[in-house]
């Protein structure tokens, strides 16, 4: 019965939209505008009961993903959207990167700037190939509108001029309203007011013709604002008053949320009414939730980060700072975190804790120097001078193009007509006679080389399949030189080893020993190793090397690290001296021994350096120390010899250096083979600086939390590309 009145339902509803639209979604297309659940019945019914093609079906997920973003349920509208990509496959490229338009959108809805801000770059690549120029000009306008919330003013400017200019060809009003908009907004922020209100007031002109009255409300609010930022304030209120009401009856919260925003700002900056100020931030920190905005609640959280600064509340700019700050990082808005950095050293400088504040202060200079570098005033001129250039050349030469191409057209036309017709005879002529000779010579060899083919291909699988064989075989030969779980869990009762080698074998190899000293105290000794190359000669030089180690400390009874490297040096470079060939392989190591009854650990490395995680702010011996965002946990680095274990131009002795261990304490041993992987939106490499920062963050959490922690991060660093290098990560808490 259920089903007969949904039947009935979606026949009625069809009645009443199809009639008027010729196209088989006509019915959906008119609900997403007047009512989304009816456009969701249509679309349960077409999905479920209609016969559809793989195109339809791309086309019904599309239309779930408009439905679902204009329902603020963007996961759901992502997921579909994807859907609809894989029905399409590389068949409809326009549609394809359309879904990939939304979904970026829909990612910047949530406040995930970063991820947004990497699909723009794929649909800025793929739509250069479009003729769809109106597609062009969307994703310029929307990719231009990221940049610019990231902080990247100039590049923003960039795509709203290449924009403006597909806008005025095609003579789209609603496209060149929103491009002058977005444009008038950079030179707005970089103080240039003049220019900004008169691409304003084009803008204005062409919405009011065009009776868009959503846009119009958006378009108050930046009236309000460039009023505001020159000091004008009786001028900016009615304008945000009035966003704020038309957005409201629109039924539009993000205009809403962002006129708070702004008046909130008024109340701080002017009134001084700081309750009124925290009582318009709330509000539209209330909506960003709400949308699940992380960008837009992270913004918020900045300005309410004024007030509280200028009340003399340090505890909470503290509290909402790092939660702001948190934000930021996850959305990319290096803008806002410059401005939370800004405002945490205020916070603290009013604490006096110079300490924290310094370091605040010190973060805020590196992001203000490197925006202001990218968007410096002299690039935006530019762009704006070769914009006017553009454009009158344009306009110069339009006329003389199109009469030009008129012209030569009809000639053309006259021409390609009779060389047509004798090309067809030739060529005609021509192919019957090629096509029957190759159709013969065709089928004797298609006989002889299948035959070829397949004994080629057998060959070749065996051969293959020996080859895995055989490396499948060198990888249990390497694990048996590797210390076994059972072995490192008798030795230590908290640790964890991230090993992930590149290929079958590895190059990078972890090593454990243990002896009695002439007191009769237990010293442990443990290593991580990076040998030359990875893979099969990797392998090979870490048996190597991993043999000389044994050989140095269970029979030769050397015990001092930095003697131990010397030793081991020395026969590794005597291996590999029985070659005629000068073989200059060797590894970089980390190696520490630890007494456990006197809790001192010797270091000594070449080339790896060693590093302590401890919460006391000094530790003799280190060279640097840095600490996590709230100064309660401290790196401290200990710098290795800068030499290889092996054959090396210039003789470096190694060095060992003493640590005394405090319970709680742990170190970490490591490979290059992290720091040097490339990811992130622009393929580079993830460094050092950002390994040491990622340990600090998780360095209080159980060892095996951040074993799992480091490798979601490899992961979604890597995204598609391939690993590099072997990686090995040893974490030791004491």
């Amino acid at each position: 019965m259920k089903k007969f009145l949904h039947i009935i339902l979606f026949t009625f509803l069809a009645g009443t939209s199809w009639a008027n639209t010729p196209d088989r979604f006509g019915g959906v297309k008119y609900y997403l505008e007047n009512n989304l659940d009816s456009a969701l019945i249509f679309l349960n019914y077409e999905k479920a009961f209609a016969d559809n093609t793989k195109e339809d079906l791309a086309d019904i997920y599309s239309l779930y993903g408009e439905v679902y973003s204009l329902m603020n349920m963007q996961d759901s509208s992502t997921y579909y959207y994807f859907k609809s990509n894989e029905k399409i496959g590389d068949s409809y490229p326009d549609k394809r990167i359309e879904n990939l338009h939304s979904i970026a959108n829909n990612y910047y809805y949530q406040g995930f700037l970063k991820k947004a801000d990497s699909l723009f770059q794929v649909c800025l690549q793929e739509v250069q190939f479009s003729n769809n120029n109106k597609l062009k000009a969307d994703i310029l306008l929307d990719a231009g509108w990221l940049s610019r919330e990231q902080g990247r003013h100039a590049e923003a400017l960039d795509y709203y001029f290449k924009a403006k200019r597909i806008a005025e060809l095609l003579e789209d009003k609603a496209l060149l309203a929103d491009a002058s908009t977005k444009i008038a907004v950079v030179y707005h922020v970089k103080y240039e007011f003049e220019i900004a209100k008169s691409y304003y007031d084009q803008s204005l002109a062409l919405l009011q013709e065009l009776e868009d009255y959503k846009a119009i409300a958006r378009l108050y609010n930046n009236y309000g604002l460039l009023y505001d930022y020159q000091g004008d304030y009786d001028r900016a209120i009615p304008y945000f008053e009035r966003s704020e009401k038309m957005s409201d009856s629109l039924g539009n919260e993000r205009g809403v949320a962002i006129a708070n925003e702004n008046l909130g700002l008024v109340c701080y900056t002017n009134l001084k009414n700081y309750p009124l100020a925290l009582l318009k931030f709330n509000k539209s920190i209330a909506i960003w939730r709400k949308q699940n905005d992380i960008y837009g609640q992270a913004q918020t959280l900045v300005y309410m980060m004024y007030v509280f600064n200028a009340q003399g509340n340090y505890k909470a700019t503290l509290d909402t700072g790092y939660h702001s700050l948190n934000l930021a990082k996850q959305a990319g808005a290096r803008d806002v975190e410059r401005d939370a950095y800004k405002q945490l050293y205020l916070a603290y400088e009013g604490m006096s804790n110079p300490a924290m504040a310094l370091l605040n202060y010190k973060n805020f200079i590196s992001l203000r120097d490197s925006l202001d570098d990218e968007n410096s005033l002299e690039k935006i001129r530019v762009l704006g001078i070769e914009q006017e250039t553009e454009t009158k050349r344009i306009k110069d030469s339009l006329n003389l193009v199109m009469q030009h191409e008129q012209d030569s057209a009809a000639i053309k036309l006259q021409v390609e007509e009779q060389k047509f017709w004798t090309y067809i005879l030739l060529v005609g002529l021509g192919l019957i006679g090629v096509i029957t000779m190759l159709i013969l010579r065709s089928a004797k060899q298609r006989q002889k080389t299948n035959a070829e083919i397949k004994e080629a291909h057998l060959l070749l699988q065996e051969k293959n399949n020996e080859v895995i064989d055989s490396i499948n075989y060198a990888k249990r030969i390497q694990e048996a030189i590797l210390p076994s779980k059972e072995i490192i869990d008798q030795t230590f009762s908290d640790y964890f080893i991230l090993y992930k080698p590149k290929d079958i074998v590895a190059g990078d190899f972890y090593w454990l020993e243990s002896y009695e000293n002439e007191k009769g105290e237990k010293v442990d000794f443990f290593a991580v190793a990076d040998c030359t190359g990875h893979g099969v000669p990797g392998a090979m030089v870490s048996v190597i090397c991993s043999a000389a180690l044994n050989k140095t400390v269970n029979e030769q009874a050397i015990t001092e690290p930095s003697e131990v490297l010397e030793n081991v040096a020395k026969i590794v470079v005597k291996t590999f001296n029985a070659s005629k060939s000068k073989i200059k392989d060797g590894m970089d190591i980390s190696l520490v021994s630890f007494n456990q009854k006197t809790r001192d650990l010797i270091y000594a490395g070449a080339n790896n350096d060693l590093w302590l995680l401890s919460t006391e702010e000094n530790k003799d011996g280190a060279s640097k120390s840095i600490s996590n965002l709230t100064g309660t946990v401290f790196l401290h680095e200990f710098k290795a010899t800068k030499r290889p274990v092996g054959r090396y131009s210039i003789e470096r002795p190694f060095t060992s250096t003493k640590i005394h261990v405090k319970p709680g304490e742990s170190i970490y041993l490591y490979t290059d083979g992290f720091a040097d992987q490339f990811g992130g939106v622009k393929s580079k490499k993830f460094k050092y600086k950002t390994l040491k920062n990622l340990i600090l963050d998780i360095s209080t959490n159980e060892m095996e939390v951040q074993k799992n922690a480091l490798v979601e991060t490899l992961v979604n660093w890597m995204g598609s590309l391939d690993q590099i290098d072997d990686i090995c990560i040893v974490g030791i808490r004491f």
